[in-house]
Order: structure tokens, then sequence, then C-alpha cells
């Protein structure tokens, strides 16, 4: 047996448990149903939109895992009483989704952050209406999981973009989104996660399509990604508005780093940027003050929560949250990517949220040093993909940065997967200097993790 046909093997398996979880806590057949329909829709488009045999691959093993993630989350709901998935935002959207509201978008913005994600859920919860006769979360959810491997999709073919032909790369990039424990959150939990993760991925790809063009002056068409993105970002989460001008100043400055940029391209790209930034300002002035109050709001209230999560046993968050905004930049930034301290903080917990953020640190403790080695590859990477992986760089960074100095909450560093994934395949791993120093980093990495969990231990004893 191929290894193909193991892993093929191994994900109808996986399909199986994840179908016959969400059967017996609905006690209906309905939900592998409309999983199968999702994913066989989502194929189909991908096939017929040339999708390579990776992307479509990675399409649907990603949706295998987000349905076994939705499994799980539905035990922990109707089993276990999950507080996150019934009381809080969670059950807030499946309610205006699900409830028969005839408000529209505008209706919906002024009541909720997700109103656009809302939408989307709405539509399906009337499509299942006709074969349901209650609704049932595990609609949006399935949505939720089909949105997430539309996502992962696309960051596979963001590989092909900037390592073309490149197999072992793309695989390795398949395997880091279906290792994620915030992607299984994001498909299995109804929340709106699902949809910033793959706008921001769409937005990621469209850049590097542009940046990896050297000759090419098409600077419309990540500028009008731009545009749009910024007003879909607006209806998915209020403060993320910021997020799609944001990277495209980070591709301006990587532009501007990139000595082999031609004048003319830099030129181009600055004319139109220019104008963008003109219509962006229309847009955005008028909306400044909402959008400066919701950044306000969303930085108190996931405070607040980061120190109540401290307090129930994570380690220093409660801490870096009450320090100068610097400070807290600095050291935030760093223990977002190793959040939570112990990992095993969310294993004995009573939501799948702390569940599958706990199996995402482990995935992080490998992946940290990856990052690492490919940031300190960059003087050695040649144009056009120097730019492209300055982009990623900045973008990455500076989102990371945001989210330390506000929110403070590693669900919201998600969204910003892809530019992370990328950043941790450049390293050549065939290469035999290159592993020894991977090497050495994961068991410094190790050692780190093992001291800093040693001294939680001992405060928690004294």
């Amino acid at each position: 047996m191929t290894t193909r046909e193991r892993f093929t093997l191994l994900l109808a398996a996986l399909w199986i448990v994840g179908s016959a979880l969400q059967i017996a806590v609905y006690q209906s057949i309905w939900p592998a149903v409309f999983a199968i329909v999702l994913m066989g829709a989502g194929t189909v488009v991908l096939s017929a939109g040339r999708g390579s045999r990776a992307t479509v691959g990675t399409f649907n093993s990603m949706f295998v895992v987000g349905w076994v993630a939705a499994g799980v989350s539905a035990v922990y709901a109707v089993v276990l009483k999950d507080p996150i998935q019934l009381e809080s935002d969670a059950h807030t959207l499946f309610e205006l989704s699900s409830g028969g509201s005839k408000l529209g978008i505008a209706g919906l913005v002024t009541i909720t952050e997700g109103s656009g994600a809302v939408i989307v859920w709405r539509s399906a919860y009337q499509a299942a209406s006709l074969v349901l006769s209650e609704p049932e979360p595990f609609v949006g959810i399935a949505v939720n999981v089909l949105v997430v491997a539309l996502g992962a999709a696309i960051g596979v073919g963001a590989a092909g973009l900037l390592f073309p032909g490149d197999r072992a790369r793309a695989k390795l990039l398949g395997r880091l989104h279906l290792s994620c424990g915030l992607l299984w959150l994001f498909a299995g939990l109804h929340l709106r996660d699902a949809f910033t993760f793959t706008a921001v991925s769409a937005l990621c790809f469209v850049w590097l399509r542009y940046l990896l063009r050297p000759l090419s002056v098409r600077v419309w068409e990540p500028v009008a990604a731009t545009v749009v993105g910024t007003a879909i970002m607006g209806f998915l989460r209020t403060e993320f508005a910021f997020l799609p001008p944001a990277m495209l100043v980070a591709a301006v400055g990587a532009l501007s780093l990139s000595p082999g940029s031609t004048l003319s391209r830099r030129g181009a790209t600055y004319a139109v940027v220019t104008g963008a930034v003109a219509a962006l300002a229309l847009w955005i002035v008028p909306r400044l003050e909402v959008l400066l109050l919701a950044l306000e709001v969303a930085g108190t209230t996931y405070t607040d929560l980061a120190v109540g999560s401290a307090g129930e046993g994570s380690l220093g968050v409660g801490l870096i949250a009450s320090q100068p905004l610097p400070v807290r930049v600095v050291f935030g930034s760093l223990y977002l990517l190793v959040f939570p301290i112990p990992f095993w903080h969310g294993f004995s917990g009573e939501s799948a949220y702390y569940l599958f953020k706990s199996a995402n640190v482990l995935l992080f403790y490998v992946l940290i040093p990856m990052v690492v080695v490919g940031i300190a590859s960059i003087p050695r990477i040649p144009f056009p993909q120097r730019t492209s992986v300055l982009f990623l760089a900045g973008s990455f960074v500076g989102f990371l940065g945001a989210i330390a100095g506000t929110s403070m909450e590693s669900r919201h560093l998600g969204s910003f997967l892809l530019p992370l994934f990328l950043l941790a395949i450049l390293p050549d791993l065939d290469d035999v200097a290159t592993r020894r120093l991977l090497n050495r980093l994961w068991s410094m990495m190790a050692m780190g993790v093992v001291l800093v969990h040693t001294m939680w231990t001992v405060l928690k004893l004294v």
C-alpha cells in the first residue's frame, strides 16, 4: 500500500469519526448529508476552476479534519454543556443566523460585528429549513468547515506561486494547516474567524501574485482587492477593516526595500497606491470614530478575558496585559506564540475552545524555529521572491504586534496564519546544514518549554 493510499484511508476513517460524533450528538443523519454536499460542491468548484491536485487535495483533507473538530465541538456543546458555545459569541451568532431575523446587513451592523458572516450562515439555515424542522448549529458549523478548507486551499495555491513546482513545500504547508489547532477552532465553533482567516489568505494570495511577477504593472488587482477587502472586513470584524490597507503598506515597503524591483514598477505601484489610499481615506474617515471605538472596546474586553484566563491557571498573560504599551507589544507578541502556559491548560477544561488552543501551541513549538530560520534566510533569497517574503514577514510581524497591543487574544492570530506558514516553509529541509540548525533550535525550544513549565509548576506549589 502506497503512502497516498494510506493517507486516503486515514481521511476516510476520520470522516467516519467526525460524522459518527455529529450523528450521535444530534440524533440525525443530516449533519453528514450537509457535510457531503458542501465538500462535494467545494471540490467541484475548485476542480472546475483549474485548481491543482495539491489545492483540491488540501481542500478535501482540511474539510475532513475540520469536520472531526466540529464533531468534537458538538460533543462539548451538547453533552458537556460547553459555556463558550452555549453562552457567548458562538451562541449569539447562532441565534442571529437561525432565528428568522429579517434584518439586512445594514441592520445587522448595529447589533453585531459579524454581520457578513451572519448573512452567509442565514442563507445556509434557510436552505436547511427545507428538511429540518428546527435549526441546529451543525449547519452553520459545516459552513465554517467549508470556509476554512477553502482558506487552506488558497494557502497551498500561494505556496505554488512562491515555490513553483515544489511539491515538498506545498505538502508541508498543507500539513501545517491540517495540524493547526486554531483552524480546528475556526472550523468547529460557530464563530466568524473562519471568514477572516480565508479573507486574509485571499488577500495574501493576490498580493503574492503581483509581487512575484517582476515585469507586471497590473497593480490594480491587489489595490482593488484592498478596497473591496476593507469593506468586507468591516462586516466581519470592525477593527479588522484596517488590515487590507496595512497589507498594502507592507507591500509598498517590501517593494521599496527590494533592489531588484524596477523604477517603472515602483512608480506604477506608488501612483496607483496613492489613488487607493485616497479612496480608502474617503471610506475610513467618516467611520474613523466608530473604528477607533471598536478597537478600544475590543482591547478592553479581550484584556479582561485574558486576565480572567490567567486567573484560571495560565501563566503570564495577566501580568503582560497590565504593562505599558511598548512592553506589552514586545512581550505580548512572544507570549501569543507560546500561549497557553501550561500547554495542557485546555486539555482539562470544559470548553472545546480551550482544548483547540492547547493543541495549537504544540504545533507552534515546532513552527517557531522554522520561522526563525526562514526569516534569517531572507538576505539570500533572490528577487522577486525576496520582495514577497519581505511582504509576508512585515505583514505578520505587524499584525502580531497589533494583536499584542490590543486584544492579546491568541485566536485573532489565527487570521494571519498563512504568512506565518509561508515563512515556516522557507528553509530547505533537504539541506544538511539547515537541518542541523533546525535540530539545534528545536532542542533549545524543547529545553525552554520544559524550563518554563517547571517554573509554572513551582509557582503553583509555592
